[in-house]
């Protein structure tokens, strides 16, 4: 009989705890959400660099970045192949990734050919949130239920991590 009652406090320690949790995560998506927003909404940004990254993975792809109060704030990477089009948006504070926005369409026709259209493609979005360099919660419009799990959440986290460190190595460079 104490076993059950132990098994069953600490299955009611573990809901506690992950209510908890879930609550914080909450609070920091809200927050985060609140200040990505603010950079959205922003029109006065001291600098904007735009050019276009060369031997990249792609027919062809663009960066731009946006500086405010003498820091990187904002890059919006664009890529695009003859039938797919990837947009990323990387927002940072304090020089720190916290939000990543992607927005991944395939097309039935090639983006350059007359009969294109809007309407005949595949929409993938993906809201990635970061705190302190990990990847605390990812919302997309293909929910599994996977990205419940702290083991994809990590490698999704890392592998984010690696593409936004390649994209800072390239803003200091058109900066030169």
């Amino acid at each position: 009989m104490i076993r059950k009652e132990v098994a069953l406090c600490f299955i009611f320690f573990c809901c506690i705890n992950y209510s908890m949790y879930a609550q914080e995560i909450d609070s920091l998506a809200m927050s985060i959400d609140a200040k990505v927003a603010k950079m959205n909404a922003e029109e006065n940004w001291e600098d904007i660099v735009s050019f276009e990254i060369d031997n990249f993975a792609s027919k062809e792809a663009f960066l731009e970045l946006y500086y405010l109060e003498g820091s990187l704030k904002k890059m919006d990477l664009s890529r695009f192949d003859v039938y797919s089009k990837r947009e990323n948006t990387y927002y940072l504070e304090n020089g720190q990734l916290i939000y990543v926005s992607e927005k991944s369409s395939e097309y039935e026709t090639a983006i350059d050919n007359e009969s294109y259209s809007d309407k005949d493609n595949f929409v993938y979005e993906a809201f990635s949130y970061f705190h302190q360099d990990v990847l605390v919660l990812q919302i997309d419009n293909e929910y599994t239920g996977s990205s419940l799990s702290k083991e994809f959440l990590e490698a999704l986290g890392n592998s984010i991590l690696d593409d936004f460190e390649v994209l800072i190595q390239l803003s200091q460079t058109s900066k030169e």
